[in-house]
């Protein structure tokens, strides 16, 4: 992995909300964990929804 070359110790991205699975699973499937949520942070088709804060992965 790039980052871990120029010693970063983990990686993240911020912002996925908790409908948006397959965007969700993809991360995970690639080590990274929620650690934060916004609970019911926004009105998407008449419901409101979760916004995981980060997923987080540690590179060593």
């Amino acid at each position: 992995m790039t980052a871990a070359r120029f010693d970063y110790e983990a990686v993240m991205f911020d912002f996925a909300f908790e409908t948006n699975i397959p965007s969700i699973t993809l991360w995970q499937s690639l080590g990274f964990n929620i650690i934060g949520c916004i609970p019911r942070l926004a009105k998407l088709s008449d419901r409101q929804v979760d916004r995981y804060l980060i997923l987080y992965r540690a590179l060593h």
